[in-house]
């Protein structure tokens, strides 16, 4: 214990204290011109985050110092790392000019509301709320969430294309990587400041960290599991669909290190996951409650409502019905969507009971059972409208581009005046983030709603699934149980987002999108170098 201090006390550099102290102290007077003045030093959160933020400084700064020093002893992986990392951060700090403050859209806008009270937002999960708080105290601008999540993304891109260049030994075709970085969909989604973005990259990194020690055939290390149970049990709790990481992940690392990892190491990493998941899911659900307990009928909204449209087969049907008026309106669901009956027109009874809700749960799971064309048939439209197959997308989605013009409905909402009118938040020019932001997103410059023929391809998921498919496939056969049960735990999340996603959005498929792209070049990329040895062998 003694010698690991030393070792560690031998690292910090003093003077880079200073720096950490004298930043620490400008962020503490900025606090107040981007937060709720009376909840500055006032509110219980602000002496939590603080030294949270306190700390990252502090490590920020040594982290600087450290690789400062390596640069200057011309450490290679320092410089390749520095070079991707520049260069992919100074793209996307580039089209962040373009597009200033972000792109934002409207759960993002009404989640840094809550921030800037020092207060969690539950319903896109406190995680998401305390990344806004933590940023804002560092870059007390709305943009600077967007910056925050943009270097943090551009570190996992560094880190995953300084491996490739290891991996591959510094091959020219490398480079070929980059290009599933940079597709519309990814930078959009990556200047968007909701959780989608972030939560994709940190599933690619717990993924490529470990097809990382599996191809060197490395030992597992107590460094992995702590890291590994750290990714697993963020990846697991700020997406409700991911859950089943908490035990599918753990086997996944068994598998692929039968030989290289002891019992020991995997009961560790079993136990931090299920007990920081646990804790995390406590706190989720404890403000969920406190704040609006509803947000669990989003999942069910409009499956439910796609069934009360149509003759119901089955037992007992008013029985059942009756079981789910006592939480929701039946009436107003058969006649509008789910999520607007239930959200925006009040479609949600008040005071119900836990023992209406679980009775409400088992008469809809009867009725879905018993009715299960009308549940496919709206979950098939969800998923082809957020899919890229429906070449005129949801009209009810906000035309994200225009939010600085205060055009409907944007004008509707004081959240949304508020947030244009904050000082430093104005584009550089309304027109030109208008059209970036459509190009971004594939539709047309003329019409948001109307979409480009590359729409279809960069905003589609389906491919993606069916390649990843594909190589579980050739992993199986392959025998590589490993790596096939690596592509299953990606795959594990598009059943349960086809089936529970409560709109045609299609940030929930980014983390399979992203992964498949990233992994299909690494894999070309791998064959292509194969095939060099073998011809250089020959």
């Amino acid at each position: 214990m003694v010698r690991w201090f030393r070792s560690v006390s031998s690292l910090i550099d003093l003077r880079l204290i200073y720096v950490a102290v004298i930043h620490c102290v400008i962020t503490v007077i900025t606090d107040s011109t981007i937060f709720d003045p009376s909840k500055v030093f006032n509110s219980v959160e602000y002496y939590v985050f603080k030294p949270l933020v306190f700390i990252f400084i502090f490590l920020f700064w040594q982290a600087v110092g450290l690789f400062y020093k390596g640069l200057r002893n011309k450490n290679e992986v320092c410089v390749i790392f520095l070079k991707h990392f520049l260069i992919y951060f100074g793209i996307m700090i580039g089209f962040l000019i373009l597009v200033w403050p972000g792109v934002w859209r409207s759960d993002d806008i009404v989640v840094f509301s809550y921030a800037r009270l020092l207060e969690l937002e539950y319903w896109q999960h406190f995680v998401t709320a305390a990344f806004d708080i933590f940023c804002l105290m560092i870059i007390p601008l709305p943009a600077g969430i967007v910056i925050m999540q943009v270097l943090f993304i551009s570190l996992i891109f560094a880190y995953i294309i300084t491996n490739c260049e290891i991996l591959f030994f510094k091959s020219k075709l490398v480079d070929l990587m980059y290009i599933p970085f940079l597709l519309p969909t990814i930078i959009d989604n990556n200047l968007f400041p909701l959780r989608s973005g972030l939560y994709a990259f940190l599933v690619l990194l717990f993924f490529f960290h470990v097809i990382f020690k599996y191809k060197n055939n490395n030992k597992v290390t107590w460094h992995n599991v702590f890291f590994w149970a750290a990714l697993i049990s963020i990846i697991a709790v700020w997406r409700s669909e991911a859950i089943y990481y908490v035990l599918l992940a753990p086997v996944v690392i068994l598998l692929l290190f039968r030989k290289n990892v002891d019992n020991k190491k995997l009961a560790l990493l079993l136990l931090i996951v299920i007990i920081s998941t646990s804790i995390l899911n406590n706190i989720q659900n404890r403000g969920l409650q406190k704040q609006n307990s509803n947000y669990k009928l989003s999942a069910i909204s409009e499956p439910l409502a796609s069934l009360l449209k149509v003759d119901l087969k089955g037992n007992n049907v008013n029985k059942h019905l009756i079981e789910i008026d006592k939480v929701v309106n039946v009436e107003l669901l058969k006649t509008h969507g789910g999520m607007e009956a239930l959200f925006y027109l009040g479609g949600v009874r008040p005071n119900y009971t836990p023992k209406d809700y679980n009775n409400m749960l088992k008469s809809f799971a009867y009725l879905t059972l018993n009715n299960m064309k009308p549940v496919l048939e709206n979950r098939l439209s969800n998923f082809k409208e957020a899919s890229g197959f429906k070449t005129i997308p949801n009209s009810t989605i906000l035309n994200s581009s225009e939010l600085f013009k205060l055009v409907s409905p944007y004008d509707q909402n004081p959240l949304y005046r508020d947030f244009i009118r904050i000082p430093f938040n104005q584009p550089v020019s309304v027109e030109l983030r208008e059209k970036v932001v459509k190009i971004l997103e594939l539709r047309r410059i003329d019409n948001y709603h109307l979409t480009t023929p590359l729409y279809s391809f960069f905003y589609n998921v389906f491919p993606c699934v069916i390649f990843l498919l594909f190589m579980m496939i050739y992993y199986l056969f392959k025998r590589e149980w490993g790596m096939a049960s690596l592509l299953i735990l990606i795959l594990g999340a598009f059943p349960l987002i086809f089936f529970t996603a409560p709109a045609p959005y299609f940030m929930y498929y980014i983390p399979i999108f992203l992964f498949s792209y990233a992994y299909a070049m690494f894999f070309i990329i791998s064959q292509l170098m194969k095939k060099r040895e073998s011809n250089s062998f020959s």
